[in-house]
């Protein structure tokens, strides 16, 4: 439906395409005691997260993916710019996670 909107209202003669986004972490630390030991001490470790930004498109696989330092809506405005850099003169539908 959003597809024949583009084309015949929207007067839209590129190509249209539908993407699926999610973000997700990653976290990585550092383990100084055995599986189910807790460690003893006045010192606690600090962890470090990677955040990731992406798009799919699931029926050809084609994907685009963005690492960045933590998530917010500036950082979403940004994905949003390089994703449109990325795939110019097509129109993008991104069903949001």
């Amino acid at each position: 439906m959003l597809s024949w909107v583009a084309t015949t209202r929207m007067s839209f003669q590129g190509k249209v395409r539908f993407f699926y986004q999610d973000e997700t972490w990653l976290e990585s630390g550092r383990k100084i005691t055995a599986k189910g030991v807790k460690p003893r001490g006045k010192l606690q470790w600090q962890f470090q997260a990677t955040y990731l930004d992406g798009v799919v498109e699931p029926t050809t696989g084609e994907n685009f993916l963005f690492e960045f330092t933590h998530l917010n809506s500036q950082c979403f405005q940004i994905f949003l710019e390089l994703v449109s850099l990325t795939f110019p003169d097509e129109l993008l539908m991104i069903q949001l996670y």
